[in-house]
């Protein structure tokens, strides 16, 4: 009895369940207890940095706790065992994705960038706005204090890189859970209905689909007032049609199975078979594509603000930062170098870490 007692308590303990050997939940518990670290060694810090024009000391304290919960609960759940079928359908694709050494880097790297943009108050030596003598300390290159140099405002690069990671993060991650959202509905409506209903609804999105995405993205910026929140909606609303096509295919082969048949049989309605059968079954290609995207949408965004359509100053963000640098590439090549860099490994590690999803998965993407 106190052995089960004891076993019980422990399956709350990230690293210590009996299905902690599992590579995913040593990953978790590892960036869990990191984390941990992190916070109680530099939680003090988090006081001393003064609140930032975009944000609150309150929210960024908000942001880092979240943070740990959710390392916390995806530690805790991975080192669970049982015989449900769902648990192991996710460890068998769990190992086939293991299998795939790039694709589990591309996840590990993934992850250390999200923990990194969430601990940016607390890993960040100075606030990303914070000028400190700018005369002097201009253009300074990397130093003991200053990881990654001083910008021409003499502002700290490292600290306006942490920041920048939650600019692009919460921008990609964001608008390809809204632009999934809403295809997902939209395709799945399209799809189950059919008839001339499915068929306007899909000359709709070819329409959209040939008009340029970034000329459309430049003009919806023109016409309104630039904002974080604005970003967001407008790369949504043109990044919802590949997901509405693909799930759409996907309900046109879910309808014939028998389990949907069965339940029109019994007077389902329609729209409780698409929110219950045909959306859940659909879930596979959603995930590995919206995994894809979220490269793709990072990138966009920094377009944007390269072109000083994006994210306003004084905000960081990864592709205003390129922007500034770019007429002292030879005398202060750091300014752009490092947001440039943090570009590149966070797209290459969505791209390798989608691509080993959609193996694992076993789901054919267009």
């Amino acid at each position: 009895m106190m052995a089960r007692t004891e076993n019980r308590w422990l399956r709350w303990i990230p690293g210590f369940g009996p299905g902690s050997g599992q590579w995913l939940a040593v990953v978790f518990s590892v960036a869990f207890y990191i984390y941990l670290g992190v916070v109680l060694f530099r939680i003090g810090s988090a006081f001393a940095v003064p609140a930032l024009s975009y944000g609150s000391r309150a929210l960024d304290l908000a942001g880092v706790g979240a943070g740990l919960a959710a390392l916390y609960l995806c530690a805790t759940a991975c080192g669970w065992t049982g015989d449900q079928p769902w648990v192991t359908v996710i460890r068998e694709r769990a190992r086939r994705f293991a299998i795939n050494k790039m694709a589990a880097i591309g996840f590990v790297v993934f992850l250390v960038l999200i923990c990194a943009a969430l601990l940016a108050p607390l890993l960040a030596p100075y606030a990303p706005s914070e000028q400190v003598d700018p005369a002097r300390a201009r253009y300074q290159p990397p130093s003991q204090d200053h990881p990654m140099g001083t910008d021409r405002f003499g502002r700290d690069v490292f600290s306006r890189v942490l920041y920048g990671a939650r600019v692009s993060l919460v921008v990609g991650v964001t608008a390809v859970l809204l632009a999934s959202l809403f295809g997902m509905i939209y395709g799945a409506f399209a799809g189950y209905i059919g008839g001339w209903v499915d068929d306007v609804s899909m000359r709709v999105v070819d329409g959209l689909l040939a008009f340029p995405r970034l000329l459309l993205l430049l003009t919806l910026l023109a016409l309104f007032s630039n904002s974080f929140v604005l970003v967001i909606i407008v790369l949504s609303v043109t990044g919802w049609m590949g997901v509405a096509r693909l799930v759409r295919a996907e309900v046109l082969s879910l309808k014939q199975r028998d389990f949907v048949q069965a339940a029109v049989a019994t007077g389902v309605s329609r729209t409780r078979i698409v929110w219950k059968h045909l959306i859940p079954n659909a879930l596979g290609p959603v995930i590995v594509t919206a995994t894809l995207r979220i490269g793709l949408i990072i990138l966009l965004e920094s377009y944007l603000s390269f072109l000083g359509l994006g994210v306003q100053p004084p905000t960081p963000s990864w592709g205003s930062m390129v922007f500034e640098g770019r007429d002292v590439l030879l005398d202060a090549w750091w300014v752009s170098a490092f947001p440039g860099l943090a570009i590149v490994v966070t797209v290459m590690s969505c791209n390798l870490f989608g691509d080993g999803l959609r193996d694992a998965m076993d789901v054919k993407t267009g």
